[in-house]
């Protein structure tokens, strides 16, 4: 009669194993495996074996993480001084050099992908992100100068939390406009900039750049 060899890997083996072991302590089991004895029904033996057979199971689940294979070894050093006397022979001092004109190509090179940078955004936090007013501002529903004022003008000092950006959606101005929450509880939508005089602009003092276009926070769609 043929004979079956059964075989597993040592992690799934500590796995199964460890479940076993786990199970018979749960079910406080009892008896004889090749003439010896155990005895799992006391609390405190069932305790230890249902311990020892969940840090089996979690041995045998992380045994790759645990003991990583070792990394193949690099190549002898012989290799690489076996290779240089043949390279070393076909170069002769004493030989012409020989200029070889590659044939022109039949059809454009194919371009080279680059890999498109990504811009990472920094969440939006208005316990970060504060600027403090050059002038008096109006708070506006949404971001454009033709929308409604939210409230009376805040000015000159005042400090508002800044949580996003977006353009003017009623193509009012060339500005960009912040969300805003001011210190009396007002939230909605601040230029950067106001202009005074023959076009004057003062910026809002931001601990970041208030001048634009790119910000620590995202654009909002208002």
């Amino acid at each position: 009669m043929p004979s079956v060899e059964f075989s597993l890997p040592l992690p799934q083996m500590l796995f199964l194993l460890g479940l076993g072991l786990a199970f018979l302590g749960l079910i406080g089991a009892k008896g004889t495996v090749r003439e010896i004895a155990f005895d799992l029904s006391p609390t405190a033996n069932r305790l230890a074996a249902v311990g020892f057979g969940v840090a089996l199971v979690l041995v045998g689940s992380q045994y790759p993480r645990l003991f990583p294979p070792a990394a193949e070894a690099a190549a002898p050093p012989a290799a690489k001084a076996a290779a240089t006397p043949a390279a070393t022979a076909a170069v002769t001092p004493a030989a012409a050099p020989t200029v070889t004109l590659a044939a022109a190509p039949t059809s454009p090179p194919t371009p080279i992908e680059t890999a498109t940078p990504i811009l990472t955004v920094v969440a939006a936090s208005t316990k970060l992100w504060e600027c403090s007013l050059p002038g008096n501002f109006h708070v506006r529903e949404r971001p454009g100068n033709t929308y409604h004022v939210n409230g009376d003008p805040l000015h000159t000092g005042d400090k508002v939390k800044v949580s996003g950006w977006s353009k003017p959606t009623d193509n009012s101005s060339d500005l960009f406009w912040f969300r805003i929450a001011a210190a009396d509880g007002r939230t909605g939508w601040m230029a950067s900039a106001a202009t005074i005089g023959d076009n004057t602009r003062l910026y809002l003092r931001c601990n970041f750049a208030s001048e634009g276009p790119v910000y620590p926070f995202p654009q909002l769609i208002a």
